[in-house]
């Protein structure tokens, strides 16, 4: 469950983006990069929106011990998705903006 919100969270606002830019109908890096790039703004926000949650259920919830299985969920969705995003995705970003960058440089 956590795995396929987390997949949901990170795939939707690139889907709608890429599809918002058509990258589909002529597949370019540039629009790609430019989709990610877009999409990162989103995903920034729900990473805040998650880690807010997530802090508020454990210093409310957990700590008088009425945690239950979807704040479980909830917290562990948030922790998921920010070490992804920290970890891979932003880093992952950068190394395609920096070819994007290297490609039309020349």
């Amino acid at each position: 469950m956590i795995t396929i919100l987390t997949i949901l969270l990170f795939g939707l606002p690139v889907l709608i983006h890429s599809l918002k830019l058509r990258l589909f109908n002529e597949f370019q890096f540039y629009t790609l990069t430019k989709a990610f790039n877009k999409a990162i703004i989103v995903q920034i926000v729900v990473a805040i929106v998650l880690g807010i949650l997530a802090y508020a259920i454990d210093k409310t919830l957990y700590a008088i011990g009425q945690g239950n299985m979807l704040t479980s969920i909830i917290v562990s969705t948030a922790m998921t998705y920010n070490i992804i995003a920290a970890f891979f995705y932003i880093p992952g970003i950068i190394l395609m903006n920096l070819i994007n960058w290297i490609l039309t440089k020349k």
